[in-house]
């Protein structure tokens, strides 16, 4: 399996549409993601964790099990998560979305998936859309 692309709307510190792209190289397989401190490495990992668990990420670390503890359960730490700026400027939703192809899944051929959750905290919901191969998950 390789992650093609990330992409993050509005979440945490990413204002606006951030997309990071890892472009596929049979000579490099490993990417390297550095800097200071405060720049969003670990904001990065967070958003991949919440992308594909959702409430479930308390199950995933001890560390993410604490933050929602500590914000006050799942729906106040997925409010916390819409950037600043973005919810002075009036938006309330806020997304990640990660691609992978080369997928060997033996019950599942298929050459790629998508996966994208978004947050309304106006409405406190959150949706997830999955798509194999370019069309909805059944």
């Amino acid at each position: 399996m390789f992650i093609n692309t990330i992409k993050l709307d509005n979440y945490r510190i990413y204002y606006g549409k951030n997309e990071l792209q890892f472009n596929k190289s049979d000579r490099k397989n490993i990417f390297i993601i550095a800097g200071n401190n405060g720049y969003g490495k670990t904001t990065l990992l967070t958003s991949l964790v919440w992308c594909l668990y959702g409430k479930g990420m308390s199950d995933v670390d001890e560390v993410f099990k604490t933050q929602v503890l500590e914000a006050g359960g799942y729906n106040r730490f997925a409010a916390t998560n819409l950037n600043k700026l973005a919810n002075s400027s009036s938006e309330s939703q806020y997304s990640v979305e990660i691609n992978f192809s080369d997928i060997s899944i033996p019950t599942l051929p298929c050459y790629s998936i998508s996966i994208k959750r978004t947050y309304d905290v106006r409405a406190s919901s959150e949706t997830v859309r999955i798509l194999i191969d370019g069309n909805p998950n059944e």
